[in-house]
């Protein structure tokens, strides 16, 4: 129904209902973006699953802590049975994280498809699954956004389907949904000038993946440790929902499954960064991130 402008003088707003404060509402999405390899994202995605599940801040972040724990189903398309096992199990043997029933993970199986009928009875069925054993999802993950669909994400009317499938999702299951999603190859050459890899508009395909989006992270790779055992991702957050938070920087360790918050990410956009700031989240010639490693 319509609304006049003397109808929303009178309205009073529902108020946000936060899966991750300052980032992601309920019946809405967020995409977790980054380079195919070395940004971590898959490691990122179960790490913030257990946050949400032990009710803690997203990575450390301590504006990012949800009210209550959450609930999150996993579809990890790029993880076998024995894969995401082993990084589970960094976080149970290692990390000492204790099990709980508010992460549930789909292994790999690229049958489930968002753009046919075989895929997306898959996705209920399992979404289904989790509901009637456990009670109410909060949040949906795919990773990534190329393995859940057929058609050519450069193809707006195949986003627009997409679309619409996750509407669907959001509102059986009264969630919000977060997708990985991989940016573009960097530019060489003097195409290089100008280009800024924390920009949302970095990911691949339509533009129509940022047009309907909510909450975008992008994660830009750093050095890897001496060890190899972690790696320093700078994270850039833009929300379409609320005011903008400052750059985080982040280690991810491989050996626990920890994501551990090393910068500061709480301040206002315009806040003007300290000089170790400043030091930490540059870039160098090749876009690469400059960690300090």
């Amino acid at each position: 129904m319509a609304l006049s402008l003397v109808d929303f003088e009178r309205r009073t707003p529902t108020p946000a209902d936060w899966i991750i404060p300052n980032l992601l509402t309920r019946h809405n999405t967020l995409f977790l973006m980054g380079q195919p390899k070395k940004s971590c994202k898959s490691w990122l995605f179960l790490a913030a699953a257990w946050d949400l599940a032990e009710g803690l801040p997203i990575w450390g972040i301590t504006s990012l802590r949800p009210e209550r724990a959450m609930r999150t189903v996993y579809f990890t398309q790029e993880d076998s049975e024995d894969n995401i096992h082993t990084r589970i199990h960094a976080h149970l043997d290692v990390g000492h994280r204790p099990a709980n029933d508010g992460v549930w993970v789909v292994p790999k199986n690229l049958n489930i498809k968002l753009d046919t009928a075989t895929g997306r009875r898959l996705v209920q069925d399992e979404l289904d699954g989790v509901r009637e054993k456990v009670g109410a999802i909060d949040l949906v993950m795919f990773d990534p956004m190329r393995r859940i669909h057929n058609g050519n994400e450069n193809d707006s009317e195949t986003i627009a389907e997409m679309w619409d499938v996750i509407d669907r999702i959001h509102k059986r299951y009264d969630c919000a949904t977060a997708i990985s999603h991989h940016t573009v190859k960097p530019p060489r050459g003097d195409a290089r000038e100008g280009w800024d890899p924390t920009d949302p508009f970095t990911g691949r395909g339509s533009g129509d993946i940022y047009g309907g989006g909510d909450a975008f992270v992008v994660v830009v790779p750093g050095a890897m440790a001496k060890d190899m055992m972690s790696r320093r991702i700078g994270a850039y957050f833009e929300s379409k929902r609320e005011q903008q938070m400052a750059p985080a920087l982040l280690r991810v360790d491989f050996n626990t499954g920890k994501v551990e918050h090393l910068g500061r990410g709480e301040e206002p956009a315009n806040t003007e960064p300290s000089e170790e700031g400043k030091k930490d989240l540059t870039f160098d010639a090749t876009g690469s991130y400059n960690s300090g490693v």
